[in-house]
């Protein structure tokens, strides 16, 4: 079993005793009820670290105000109950807490509960000591015991403790509204229990805020009295305190001017029973005296819980005798002088442990031979540590000047403590070391040094046989009995030992005077062997396992829970500015998690089912303030990353393949690569020192330093790409016609953001012709991001290249779904977002085929070029989820265009009129009676129902045709078409030069590719049976027109060309149609039966057979 240790209060129990041994000991229940106790301690802060704000905010700053009541509410009940059913939503407002909150106040209703049941089996425990006949079971036997002492007093302290920290952690008001609330939740008094009196008197607001200046009056003795313990029992606790080292922790401090470190932890349990006694702290100056010159002669910060420290300077200001005895300790000239004499310390401690931690000096021969001074250093820096980090945090306005202006900087505490955590670990290490193979190693040497005296018996008694010897015979028996010595010496006393050890080189100093003259040098060889090897033997009986208890005892640093989370900032710009000092971090959290020894020691003694639950709460503390801390190395990394990328983006050239002597000093470029050298020098160091902390256990959970390494090089890239792309890509404010409201942007960068106001193409948005030039710069910086991250992925330990793909793809992922969310919610794109994502306005843009993008002067306005240098800047991930954003885009305007079909926000809708005009126009197999005037007629009668789908379609089609650019630049298939509308024909007109068609009013009509493709997009929408009668129609409007012309039709085809001889109409017709045959997935068949053959195969050229 290995010895417990109180890292929090400095706290070591030197007996190794079993916690059943211990349990039969200790009086029944006593060490249940102290391991309760530290149950009750971790669910509190676990508890309260969870209170939402609903219970903590008061008055009408909180949501819930009106249906929360503190305890008024019990004197007029029925009051406030008639209050709530008058408004209806005051009754759903109770419903909806009850619903969100109720488990929640059940719970720490339950832990007031608990509080109450723990002070009633302590005083259970406590009548059974006073009054017990049984002598094992007494008072008097149990403080006789080293043991039961410092489980009595504990769970005595422990009670107070409990008070204290409730009303530091749930504060009164919060208690009353959460008591009230069960009682309202429960039904009334009829469910509560027999104790809901004392939880009532426990939970009554004391008046206590923690961040008044000033106590309550009384305070905190009246509230520790509303659960009151036998003042003959903890003023025998305080006696024991006063005359006795309970925790036998001055063997580990000679020193006398260490004795306060030494007796922190009784110094705190002297702070909590006092409260229980309050005339001691107000009339016996004598006993406070006493108590104070022992416990508190250089050190007004007491730790009492984790992570709570009390001022005694503030909280003993009120109690005269307290105050009185205090006075010499925390004036102000006292105090300097305390400070200025550790601040004194800090220079020679630094060189002292500056000398031990260079490399080579902590063998295991020099730190045996230098225990002494070792450990004499080590209780230097931890005391001048601990006193300088507690009194930091002092409230008492006067005593807060002093130390402001006479303590040492943040950072040279911080250097003495990351050096004084190294040393300890090395220390550690190499006595454990020793004491793991101290046996074998004891034995081995044990019989060397048994061989050498034997060696030297025979020996002598070969030299006694030669004629004319002098040797004495009795020297050879020596030498025999001295080897029959040696094998019978053990390890396990190490003070036998040692004497015995001692005791033989003294003897064989007089061997050596003694030995015959002919055999002096030899004799003198043999025994300078066996010297050294019993000097080795005295070096393995000086290591025990005491030392190491020491060790823990001296480098308690439970007294920084909490305290050390204001030096982070600083613990980070260390970091920061001395990369190296990551690796000693290590150190410092193998120094911190020595915390969690007090809270699971009797919890661990007792078999208590609650440890598990414990151990993980502290662990998740400890593992969050070290994960906080190592969160500046992934950000220190990064930042030498963007330093080297753009150093090498902006400052250095590339190297060229081939390259001119004479041009060759230009490549050096000395300084730049010096600089690149350092930065890269200051990366590997960092993964260095993340590297070798390997894993560390934190109680019950891991820290992983690496993965952290790369969780946080992930969040900062995904951070840097999202930042970067939305300073290259967003451009000025749309046009008022094209305004919105923002998406939010939680769930990561908006794609509105990422592409620009997106109608990066429309000449009415500001910065759009600085487009290439920016996805040029963004490229850029993002290629020089991604080089370095390759190049620094084998110092980094992490893959670079792979991080890089994964985060540009999430953070691609993410923009598409705070975009894609608006398009889905609305019907109609006519907010800024949809704006944004626009290629530009289908009236103001044409497109002359899926690579460019035109406006009416002929400038380019969208090309190859555009969609290379999205696919250079952010890579297939940003090309695929634009296309995804499209095709979200082409979603809504297909629920709107559908809803317009349907009759949604129109009159009638369109089957009415639809059908009046397939009513005008006959059979489809047949012509119009009015020929051509009937379509005219129909387009003029309609115009105001076919506005919205003009608007619509373009946009639609616009989308689908820069999805097949993007489909093509990403070379794969895909099969987007394109289609035509009837009534949109007389607007446009062949061109032979473009080979495509072109508007005769490009100011007010939307680009016929788009058009078309919009329409095919929409019939793909219905049943194969509408894309059949709408070509049935097509045929028939081609019919009608042919039919008008003159026999000349067959000879323009054949001679002249079917642009010069067909009618306007058909030949835009015909155009129309191919731009959707050449898109989708029309085959000439289908053509074919609905319009002639020799029309269709004419013109037709791009359809598939």
């Amino acid at each position: 079993m290995l010895a417990v240790r109180d890292a929090g209060h400095g706290l070591i129990l030197s007996r190794h005793q079993h916690p059943t041994a211990l349990a039969q000991a200790l009086p029944s229940g006593l060490l249940a009820t102290a391991a309760q106790g530290d149950v009750l301690l971790a669910r509190l802060l676990s508890l309260s670290s969870r209170l939402p704000k609903a219970l903590l905010n008061e008055g009408s700053s909180s949501q819930y105000a009106p249906v929360l009541f503190d305890f008024r509410y019990f004197k007029e009940a029925e009051v406030y109950e008639r209050r709530i059913e008058a408004s209806p939503d005051h009754v759903a407002l109770d419903e909806g807490f009850r619903e969100e909150f109720g488990e929640l106040v059940e719970e720490v209703f339950q832990l007031f509960e608990a509080i109450v049941e723990q002070h009633r089996r302590l005083v259970g425990c406590l009548e059974q000591l006073r009054g017990s006949s049984i002598a094992q079971a007494t008072l008097e036997t149990v403080m006789q015991s080293q043991e039961g002492r410092q489980v009595l007093v504990e769970a005595l302290a422990q009670q107070a403790a409990l008070l204290l920290l409730l009303d530091r952690c749930i504060e009164g008001g919060v208690r009353e509204r959460c008591v009230v609330a069960y009682y309202r939740i429960r039904g009334g008094a009829h469910a509560v229990g027999p104790s809901f009196g004392d939880i009532m008197r426990l939970c009554s607001a004391t008046g206590f805020k923690t961040s008044a200046s000033k106590l309550p009056a009384g305070y905190p003795a009246a509230y520790v009295a509303r659960l009151p313990l036998p003042s003959d029992v903890v003023m025998s606790a305080i006696t024991n305190l006063r005359s006795a080292d309970v925790y036998a922790q001055l063997d580990h401090f000679p020193n006398p001017e260490h004795r306060s470190f030494a007796l922190s932890h009784q110094a705190s349990c002297v702070y909590l029973l006092l409260f229980y006694v309050p005339q001691v702290l107000h009339k016996d100056p004598a006993l406070m005296r006493v108590l104070v010159d022992k416990h508190f002669s250089d050190s007004w910060m007491v730790p009492w819980a984790p992570g709570f420290c009390a001022d005694l300077a503030w909280e003993w200001d009120q109690y005269r005798a307290a105050r009185a005895a205090l006075a010499g300790v925390v004036a102000p000239g006292r105090v300097r002088d305390l400070a200025q004499m550790y601040k004194g310390l800090l220079p020679g401690l630094e060189s002292q442990m500056s000398h031990y931690l260079v490399a080579g000096v902590l063998q295991e021969e020099y730190v045996v031979q230098h225990t002494s001074e070792v450990f004499n250093c080590l209780r230097d820096a931890n005391v001048t540590l601990r006193w300088l980090l507690l009194h930091a945090s002092t409230r008492h306005r006067k005593l807060h000047s002093v130390m402001a202006d006479t303590a040492p900087s943040a950072p040279d505490i911080l250097n003495l403590l990351l050096k004084t955590a190294q040393l300890e670990f090395e220390v550690q290490r190499v006595y454990s070391d020793i004491l793991q193979h101290k046996e074998a190693r004891w034995l081995a040497q044990r019989q060397a040094v048994e061989d050498g005296f034997r060696q030297l018996a025979r020996f002598y008694a070969a030299l006694r046989a030669l004629p004319g010897s002098d040797v004495d015979a009795n020297l050879v028996t020596w030498f025999g009995r001295l080897a029959e010595q040696v094998s019978t010496m053990e390890c396990t006393d190490h003070a036998s030992a040692s004497t015995q050890v001692q005791q033989l080189l003294r003897v064989l100093e007089d061997a050596a005077r003694f030995s015959p003259a002919d055999a002096s040098l030899q004799t003198e060889q043999y025994l300078t062997r066996i010297r050294s090897q019993l000097a080795q033997l005295v070096s393995l009986a000086a290591v025990h396992k005491g030392l190491l208890t020491t060790l823990g005892a001296v480098g308690d640093f439970g007294y920084a829970w909490r305290l050390i989370d204001a030096y982070t900032p600083q613990l980070q710009a260390l970091v920061r500015s001395n990369p190296a000092a990551v690796g000693q971090l290590r150190f410092l959290f193998i120094k911190v998690r020595r915390v969690l020894d007090v809270p699971l020691l009797r919890i661990s003694q007792a078999n208590s089912p609650a440890l598990a639950e414990t151990a993980h709460h502290y662990s998740e503390a400890l593992l969050a303030y070290c994960t906080n801390l190592l969160q500046v190395v992934p950000s220190a990394v990064f930042d030498h990353l963007e330093r080297i990328a753009a150093l090498q983006t902006g400052q250095m050239a590339e190297m060229a393949s081939r390259v001119e002597k004479d041009s060759l000093r230009d490549y050096a470029q000395p300084e730049q690569r010096a600089q690149r050298a350092r930065l890269g020098a200051n990366v590997a160091c960092l993964a260095q020192g993340i590297t070798n902390m390997d894993r560390i256990f934190l109680g019950v959970l891991e820290l992983a330093p690496t993965q952290l390494l790369q969780g946080g090089l992930r969040a900062l890239l995904a951070k840097w790409l999202g930042a970067a792309c939305k300073a290259a890509l967003v451009f000025g404010p749309p046009p008022a016609s094209l305004s919105f409201t923002k998406a939010p942007s939680s769930q990561g960068m908006s794609l509105a953001a990422v592409f620009g106001a997106g109608a990066a193409f429309d000449r009415e948005f500001t910065g759009r012709h600085h487009l290439a030039a920016r996805l040029a710069e963004l490229a850029r910086s993002t290629s020089g991001l991604r080089q370095t991250l390759e190049s620094m992925q084998d110092l980094l330990h992490v893959p670079g290249l792979r991080l890089w793909q994964e985060e540009l793809e999430r953070v691609m992922s993410l923009s598409y779904e705070a975009d894609a969310e608006q398009y889905m919610a609305a019907q109609a794109p006519s907010s800024q977002t949809a704006a944004a994502r626009s290629g530009g306005e289908p009236s103001t843009s044409g497109s002359t085929s899926p690579s460019f993008l035109w406006r009416v002067q002929g400038a380019e306005l969208l090309g190859v070029a555009a969609f290379r240098s999205l696919r250079a800047t952010l890579g297939t991930p940003g090309l695929v989820t634009l296309d995804w954003l499209l095709a979200s885009r082409i979603a809504s305007g297909l629920q709107r265009l559908l809803g317009l079909l349907e009759g949604k926000g129109h009159k009638g809708g369109w089957r009415s009129p639809m059908q009046e005009v397939l009513a005008a126009w006959g059979p489809p197999t047949s012509c119009p009676a009015n020929g051509p005037a009937a379509y005219a007629e129909a387009v003029e009668g309609h115009r105001r129902l076919l506005a919205p789908l003009l608007h619509v379609l373009p946009l639609i089609g616009q989308a689908q045709l820069l999805r097949r650019r993007i489909a093509l630049e990403l070379r794969s298939s895909a099969r987007l078409d394109a289609a035509g509308l009837v009534s949109a024909l007389p607007q446009y007109r062949y061109s032979r030069r473009l080979a495509m068609l072109e508007r005769v009013a490009p100011k007010d009509t939307p680009d016929a590719c788009a058009l078309a493709t919009g329409m095919d997009t929409l019939l793909q929408q219905y049943h194969p049976v509408y894309r059949t009668v709408w070509l049935q129609l097509v045929g028939q409007c081609v019919r009608t027109y042919l039919s008008e012309t003159t026999g000349a039709v067959a000879q323009g085809i054949q001679a002249v060309g079917i642009d010069v001889m067909l009618p306007r109409e058909v030949s835009m017709l015909m155009a129309f149609l191919e731009e959707m045959g050449r898109y989708g997935t029309m085959s000439r068949k289908q053509v074919h039966e609905f319009i002639p053959p020799l029309v269709a195969d004419t013109w037709l050229s791009a359809l598939a057979e």
